[in-house]
């Protein structure tokens, strides 16, 4: 359940991740929605302040503030971006540590796996070594198909909330995640608002759900064909 639940937070940090650094997503809305003409900027210098935006929500970037190349920013924005930074960062941190779990877990598991097998060749049938052995890849099989199930849930639903509204479902996540209202930008003082409309956060959601469905589906059936060999082999 514990590994489950990893694989679960694991899988949904991965995708986010993914997703955040995910540059053709932005530019081919950036094309689509025609920012260049809206925001009045050129494209070159629309991504050259987008790609210092993705930078700065790097765990590896050591910039407290946030500094867009030829944009202005009012206060509220720098703190807001500062928020948005720390919950990314600590998305990134839970994917190694988790990351770090799965690897040490799985690993351990392959090993004591191995070691009974080998043990179990030069015993009878039905020895200790055989059903420990057993017991390890029944135990794997149990976790990936928990994971598989676990992390279809959340995916499940925000795509709901989505699918119903989008702007209901934008608006109340960003209450969840911020307690001021720092996220609602004035165009006039913060320009990089006309940059990020809704329909590329949207569609990120989108990337993120589907990442986290495909790996959701594998995870279980890897684990519903080491269920589906064991039960063979009795």
């Amino acid at each position: 359940m514990v590994m489950a639940l990893c694989g679960m937070v694991f899988l949904i940090t991965v995708a986010t991740t993914i997703t955040l650094n995910t540059r053709a997503l932005y530019v081919h809305d950036m094309k689509k929605y025609d920012l260049a003409k809206l925001t009045g900027y050129s494209e070159e210098e629309i991504l050259q302040n987008y790609d210092q935006l993705i930078s700065y929500n790097s765990m590896l970037n050591e910039e407290e503030l946030l500094t867009l190349p030829t944009l202005p920013q009012s206060d509220n924005a720098r703190i807001h971006f500062m928020e948005v930074k720390k919950i990314f960062v600590n998305f990134q941190l839970a994917g190694i540590v988790t990351g770090g779990l799965l690897v040490f877990y799985y690993g351990i598991s392959q090993m004591s796996k191995w070691k009974n097998q080998n043990k179990a060749r030069w015993l009878s049938k039905g020895s200790k070594e055989e059903l420990a052995a057993k017991a390890v890849r029944e135990r794997m099989a149990r976790s990936l198909k928990l994971t598989g199930l676990f992390s279809v849930i959340i995916p499940a639903v925000f795509g709901g909330a989505i699918a119903l509204n989008w702007d209901w479902a934008f608006v109340t996540f960003h209450h969840i995640m911020f307690d001021n209202d720092y996220w609602i930008f004035d165009y006039r003082t913060d320009p990089i608002i006309d940059m990020l409309p809704d329909e590329y956060f949207m569609h990120c959601a989108i990337m993120i759900i589907a990442i986290v469905v495909a790996a959701s589906v594998i995870c279980y059936l890897i684990g519903k064909k080491i269920a589906t060999k064991l039960a063979s082999e009795e």
